[in-house]
């Protein structure tokens, strides 16, 4: 159950993408055009980390004025794309258009951030015929679903003084975890050799026994230092982008 409860939000955090269908210049165009939305859709479907809606979608979330306005929605629209936005709950839109250019066809693809409203990418390319386009659309898309992949990545953290610190105190970690394993190796052949010794000779003995517990009290102080700076190295390197996101807000 919590499998499946989980699967759902796993799927919102997907940037959400509407393609608007390609605006062909000549009317003996719009059958390619149709094919090359179909193909569109198919291509950014293929990436599972994206999640786009196609012409059918919108028409349900939006009146035929509505759709008619925002096909022609630019970087410069910023109420048009603030509807975008709102209506079809989408991070990305993706507008393109089909024409002729002398003996050519001419495929243009635009991909909108709705967020800030600014042109992420662009892509296209001309082709001597139908046959050609559909040949060279597809990699074209796929630059723009590589596109929207990484514009939703999230920014990187910064390396701020807590996570350097945190990341020395790491390493100090490891070095009091390799003195402690050194020292207790040590503690070992004392006391095997205190062990050794015969009874009579106290003197060898009590030598051997007191080196068996200065290593075994100096393998349990670095063990110890490992734990504490472990600790504060993982408090210092996991706390710092809390921290830095809090003075932000403020």
């Amino acid at each position: 159950m919590a499998l499946l409860a989980t699967a759902p939000a796993a799927a919102a955090t997907r940037p959400r993408v509407a393609v608007f269908g390609l605006g062909a210049f000549d009317d003996s165009l719009r059958q390619l055009a149709s094919v090359l939305d179909e193909m569109m859709l198919i291509e950014l479907s293929g990436e599972a980390a994206l999640d786009a809606i196609g012409q059918s979608e919108i028409a349900r979330l939006l009146k035929f004025e509505s759709t008619r306005q925002i096909l022609g929605c630019d970087e410069d629209q910023a109420g048009c794309l603030a509807h975008v936005r709102t209506v079809l709950d989408v991070r990305f839109l993706i507008v393109g258009s089909l024409g002729r250019l002398g003996n050519q066809l001419r495929l243009d693809l635009k991909l909108i951030d709705v967020v800030t409203g600014r042109v992420v990418a662009r892509a296209g390319t001309t082709e001597a015929d139908a046959e050609s386009m559909a040949r060279a659309a597809p990699p074209q898309m796929r630059m723009l679903a590589t596109a929207v992949v990484a514009s939703s990545l999230p920014p990187p953290v910064p390396w701020t003084r807590r996570r350097i610190a945190g990341v020395a105190l790491g390493g100090a970690a490891i070095i009091a975890v390799a003195a402690g394993a050194l020292f207790g190796s040590q503690a070992l052949s004392r006391r095997d050799a205190a062990m050794a010794v015969p009874q009579p000779d106290e003197a060898a003995f009590s030598s051997a026994t007191a080196d068996f517990r200065f290593s075994a009290r100096a393998a349990d102080v670095s063990w110890a230092c490992a734990v504490i700076t472990a600790a504060a190295g993982a408090w210092a390197y996991f706390g710092a982008p809390h921290e830095s996101a809090g003075n932000q807000a403020q």
